[in-house]
């Protein structure tokens, strides 16, 4: 999912001149920075000596063994996305400039998600997109970056750049403004906690103009974790300060405890833990709760034949591109779409969505409601239902819905899905893998046998008349001269507790006059007759398609013999019985199979 670390990580840490009043545990941090890179040494007045940057080779190791590329884990959370595709459009961490890099990347997020006055528009990057919606990964917007040739220049020059680019670059307007709230020295960016809450209020209320009422400053050094996990869930990202480093954490994993984060270090400086990058203290947190109205932002758009178009964040509310998970005939799928319901921008009108299975034709066969998710668990009914429409096919369709207005009701998204024929949990050997040959055996040749391996369960084999027939089913024929029966016998090494199988009749004259019958083998090996195909009419031609059928051996069976008689008659091999695919349960408590009706064509 993430692209490869470039040259342009090697941008420097934003810790580098802080001062020892910046943290509480600095002697812990002292420590670390000496043992990863001896080039730094501490000056007398306790200041980083050089930039603790990822110019060091152990710095970009770290990274690089710590990075999380798996998932996210608040799916359900816009934070999570844009924090993660959060790469070139950040200010660049030079001098120790941290607080103000972290600072602008929580602003950009709230100008993205639900206020485009937050920052200016001349300080906004956006994002041209390639399609007519937000999908994930998509880069985010952010503030546009300096170029090179200002930050990678000298600490004196640079300081001068900072007040000369203020109305270019929104990293260097929030330093200026520090600067005349508190005063800023040439290499010695860093701020501490205080500081922070003197910017962000100078910020929001006194530059932007927002009030009280419009946004909730939340700040604590105090149980600073749990109070950021807990934003964290809610959608809010938080500054946190770690050991003399500012990092934006914004998404959690429940299961394992973990917050991760972004380091602020230039692109893919993402979804980290603090703990992978060797911090381990959890100093303070600052965080914004704008409550005011959303005001669409237009840091997305899309050019279409020369006009462009805007894309709200909100828009992503719309579902889109669906994957399915575990889709197995034996286990209950998950369907997943990208749709951000449970954000705040809708909430007064109670969105939800619909899940509908439709049949090939688009026709509605089933139909959930008010599913405040972006994934739904089918139950064992509604999976029955979709597999068990005519044909392979199905579509899954996710609308919108609301029960105070109807104008979402025009939006969806559907996407076709194949009938699954493969099974997870059970033993399944399909004609082409016992190895058969293309051949029917006389009984003067002898009877043939052989043996298959499949997963844990071992299958020894005896056939007459049996072959595997143009590639397409294991065939018995018992009807031509000479002959007059034909049997598939299986014989196991542990215990079968139920199987299923396919049959049918190679064509509508077949003449199989004898008996088609199917034995299983007990556990004292004696063979006893369980099914009647012709009684029970489970023979039809295969032009018709297959049906498959169940069979459950609670006391546990340890072979199964498909048997054909019919006149011994005739120069042609006659009375064809076809078997497709032949699936078994190993596992007593797992006996159940959803048998469903499919049409199979060679």
């Amino acid at each position: 999912m993430k692209k490869l670390l470039s040259a342009f990580l090697l941008i420097v840490c934003c810790c580098a001149y802080i001062s020892v009043l910046s943290f509480n545990s600095f002697n812990t941090k002292t420590a670390y920075v000496s043992e990863v890179n001896n080039s730094k040494s501490l000056t007398q007045d306790n200041t980083y000596e050089e930039r603790d940057g990822l110019y060091d080779d152990e710095i970009l190791e770290l990274y690089s063994n710590s990075h999380n590329v798996e998932e996210l884990f608040l799916k359900d959370n816009y934070a999570t996305y844009y924090f993660d595709e959060l790469n070139y459009n950040i200010g660049k961490n030079e001098q120790g400039s941290c607080g103000y890099v972290a600072t602008a990347m929580l602003l950009s997020f709230w100008d993205t998600y639900w206020d485009d006055n937050i920052i200016p528009e001349n300080y906004d990057a956006r994002t041209e997109l390639n399609k007519n919606y937000i999908g994930f990964p998509t880069d985010s917007p952010g503030i546009v970056a300096e170029p090179e040739e200002i930050y990678n220049v000298d600490k004196e020059e640079y300081h001068d750049n900072i007040f000369a680019y203020k109305d270019k670059y929104f990293h260097f307007l929030l330093m200026a403004m520090g600067n005349e709230l508190y005063g800023i020295s040439a290499g010695n960016y860093g701020m501490i906690h205080d500081k922070y809450i003197q910017l962000f209020n100078d910020y929001v209320y006194k530059y932007r103009g927002y009030t009280y009422d419009d946004v909730e400053i939340i700040e604590t050094t105090t149980n600073v974790r749990s109070t950021a996990i807990s934003l964290i869930k809610q959608g809010i990202p938080v500054k946190l300060g770690i050991e003399g480093h500012a990092v934006v954490a914004y998404d959690y994993d429940d299961e394992n405890d973990n917050i991760y984060c972004h380091f602020g270090w230039g692109p893919n400086t993402t979804h980290v833990t603090i703990e992978s990058m060797d911090y381990h203290h959890y100093n303070n947190l600052v965080a914004f709760n704008f409550k005011n109205k959303h005001n669409h932002s237009n840091n997305f758009f899309r050019t279409i034949d020369e006009y462009e178009e805007r894309k709200c964040i909100c828009s992503t509310v719309l579902p889109s591109e669906m994957n399915c998970d575990d889709n197995y005939l034996d286990t209950l799928p998950t369907y997943e779409w990208n749709s951000l319901i449970k954000e705040r921008w809708f909430k007064d009108i109670n969105l939800y969505h619909e899940l509908c299975i439709l049949d090939s034709y688009r026709r509605v066969v089933y139909t959930k409601s008010h599913i405040f998710s972006n994934q739904y668990e089918f139950t064992a009914d509604e999976w029955k239902t979709a597999i068990e429409i005519p044909g392979s096919t199905y579509y899954i369709y996710i609308g919108l819905a609301s029960d105070i207005d109807p104008y979402w009701d025009d939006f969806y998204y559907s996407k076709l899905f194949s009938e699954p024929t493969e099974y997870l949990y059970k033993t399944q050997v399909k004609p082409s893998q016992w190895g058969f040959e293309g051949r029917y055996w006389f009984e003067n040749e002898g009877i043939k046998s052989s043996t298959l391996s499949v997963g844990n369960l071992n299958i020894f084999t005896e056939r007459l008349r049996c072959g595997y027939i143009e590639d397409s089913y294991i065939v018995l024929s018992p009807r031509r001269d000479g002959a007059g029966s034909a049997y598939f016998e299986m014989n196991f090494d542990k215990k079968i507790y139920a199987f299923m199988y396919s049959v049918c009749l190679w064509s509508n004259s077949e003449n199989l006059d004898g008996i088609a019958i199917i034995e299983v083998k007990d556990l004292n090996g004696n063979w006893n007759q369980i099914v009647d195909m012709k009684a029970i009419n489970q023979l039809i031609k295969k032009s018709d398609g297959l049906n498959r059928y169940a069979v459950q051996c609670p006391s546990g069976i340890y072979g199964i013999r498909f048997k054909t008689t019919a006149t011994a008659t005739g120069d042609r091999n006659k009375g064809r019985l076809c078997i497709d695919d032949v699936v078994f349960s190993l596992n007593p408590y797992d006996t159940t199979f959803i048998a469903t009706n499919y049409s199979k064509t060679h």
